[in-house]
């Protein structure tokens, strides 16, 4: 969690986003969050992403890892989101609680869906305002948040979304949106 400053004289409105998919964890017969995937972020700098995702990424993904689906041939398709420092997706890790590598950990991981107009498209909310980077990956069901397994498992990250600016707007929580590949090919995201 970020750390933050209270001033004398001023409303202060911060929002506690708790990310289930990376701090969830099951111990024994109970489950536990932990802290890695809770933030805090100030309502007056932050913004939400509304992301569209190219059909052709999630058709090529299942296709070339057709041997590694859930049975009846299922996909966990799955957005990751890092900071700016990561260029390209040679520096992508996926979620796990530590790392051995150069391989930088996700800030937040998101399910991609299908919308009501058969769009993939994806959400992210309650982000500080700044510079990301959008990975992503159809083998979301190989990716243990505990592990690894990029370099333990057999999870692969495969394709880089391209760099995004989330923008906070006048009063905070903006809605950006953000395209990956060819996007969800004219759509529209309104509605979903």
């Amino acid at each position: 969690m970020a750390d933050f400053t209270v001033e004398a004289g001023r409303h202060h409105t911060h929002t506690l986003e708790v990310d289930l998919y990376r701090g969830m964890f099951q111990n024994s017969e109970e489950f536990e969050i932990r802290h890695i995937g809770i933030n805090s972020v100030d309502n007056r700098h932050m913004g939400h992403v509304i992301g569209e995702m190219d059909p052709q990424w999630l058709a090529d993904c299942e296709a070339e890892f057709a041997s590694k689906s859930l049975p009846g041939g299922l996909f966990k398709h799955l957005a990751y989101l890092y900071p700016d420092s990561v260029t390209g997706i040679a520096q992508m890790a996926d979620s796990s609680t530590s790392r051995n590598d150069q391989r930088v950990l996700p800030i937040a991981v998101t399910p991609i869906f299908i919308g009501e107009q058969g769009d993939w498209h994806f959400v992210m909310g309650y982000l500080p305002k700044g510079n990301y980077r959008v990975g992503y990956s159809c083998l979301g069901h190989l990716d243990d948040p505990q592990t690894d397994d990029i370099n333990d498992g057999e999870f692969v990250m495969y394709r880089d979304g391209g760099a995004l600016t989330v923008n906070s707007g006048d009063n905070g929580g903006h809605q950006n949106v953000h395209q990956c590949g060819n996007g969800h090919a004219g759509g529209g995201h309104g509605g979903h």
